[in-house]
């Protein structure tokens, strides 16, 4: 697990610390870029595109156009099967 320190403004302005840990990847998956945007939209420091062999994505996160948050897809597995990261489906971006 890769554990990714951030710093984000709260309501105030004032920034506070904030940690996001990224979730297992699937049998030879790796993590892309972490982009600054998707959509036009923030991405939280750390978020990055999940890179699957085999499957490449139509867009890159700061050309995507998918704002329509149901339309992403799960993957990866823990031992027990379940799928682990929601990424986008035009990007790959880890939205999970």
């Amino acid at each position: 697990m890769t554990m990714l320190m951030a710093t984000t403004p709260g309501v105030d302005g004032i920034p506070y610390p904030h940690s996001y840990e990224r979730p297992p990847l699937p049998e030879g998956a790796s993590w892309g870029h972490a982009p600054a945007h998707h959509a036009g939209g923030y991405v939280h420091p750390g978020r990055a595109v999940l890179m699957l062999p085999g499957r490449p994505w139509p867009n890159s996160p700061e050309r995507c156009t998918n704002d329509d948050p149901l339309a992403n897809e799960w993957y990866g597995s823990h031992t027990e099967g379940e799928a682990t990261i929601l990424a986008c489906r035009r990007c790959g971006l880890d939205v999970t």
